[in-house]
């Protein structure tokens, strides 16, 4: 079992949503026992955690998901935070593309609004990351109070105390530290639930790209500093965590392979079933995407 970096502590893993979670979460989750583990699919749930028995909350050894910074609060063990991050231009056109397809599936028609409007609609769009890393006293006010003046510093100074902040364009070599800082050994993983369409943002015109990027302004600033941070960090390993990944890169090409073959398996009712039942952890692919 890993060591964390507190002996009795908990690890909280904020998922700032299109950011690999569905692949990184079932590897998170392995790391620990059943009751340790508390996962957090849609905002409501952080409510219902902070509503649980102290004697729950206090076994929880990882508590992962679409969470904020504060939550900690209501866990009885010395919390530490970890984090992946993903360029916000990316990240929210792949939002965009997902509302589109999610709301397909639930029989809604959304194809006509531009992406100007679906951030107007929706202001959380372009500050997700950075407003759930500045974090709040609940998950709501963190959704919905705008960013204060000095966003990007708060934002600085958290993650400055965050033993690992991963980036999904360096998922391997992120997964690494995170298993390296974490005592967690050796980890596999089979990507899920990833995008059908990787060109989304040729789909969007120089005009819209141009209001993204002002729209998510003090995030972006944020992931640049973040970034630099993480590539300096990356050029001081040992020619030993070279090895490691590499390693890591063909175990999970092998087991993804598998895990690909076996597709048809997770799609059937009896599977999703058995999986909510004796898996509490895992997310069901209609609740994320990368």
């Amino acid at each position: 079992m890993a060591t964390w970096p507190h002996d009795d502590g908990v690890l909280i893993f904020l998922h700032l949503g299109k950011t690999a979670g569905s692949t990184l979460g079932p590897v998170m989750d392995k790391q620990v026992k059943r009751d340790e583990l508390y996962a957090i699919h849609i905002f409501k749930e952080n409510d219902q955690l902070i509503a649980q028995p102290e004697s729950v909350r206090a076994k929880l050894r990882l508590v992962r998901g679409l969470t904020y910074y504060g939550i900690h609060a209501h866990l009885p063990r010395p919390a530490t935070y970890f984090t992946m991050l993903r360029h916000p231009i990316d990240r929210i056109i792949s939002q965009y593309f997902y509302n589109f397809r999610r709301a397909e599936r639930e029989g809604k028609h959304k194809k006509d609004r531009p992406i100007e409007v679906e951030i107007e609609k929706t202001p959380m769009m372009p500050r997700s990351q950075i407003s759930k890393i500045i974090g709040g006293t609940t998950i709501w006010e963190v959704s919905q109070n705008p960013l204060p003046d000095n966003a990007v510093d708060l934002a600085k100074q958290r993650l400055e105390s965050f033993p690992v902040v991963g980036f999904q364009e360096y998922f391997d070599e992120s997964l690494l530290m995170m298993a390296k800082a974490f005592g967690w050994g050796e980890v596999t993983y089979a990507a899920r639930n990833v995008a059908p369409d990787k060109s989304q943002r040729s789909k969007i015109s120089a005009e819209s790209l141009k209001f993204v990027e002002q729209a998510a302004m003090p995030e972006i600033e944020m992931y640049t500093w973040a970034r630099a941070r993480f590539e300096a960090e990356l050029k001081d390993q040992p020619p030993a965590f070279q090895r490691d990944l590499e390693a890591m890169r063909e175990r999970s090409r092998r087991y993804g392979a598998l895990y690909n073959q076996t597709a048809w398996l997770r799609n059937t009712p009896v599977y999703k079933t058995f999986r909510r039942i004796f898996w509490p952890g895992w997310t069901p692919p209609e609740l994320d995407e990368e």
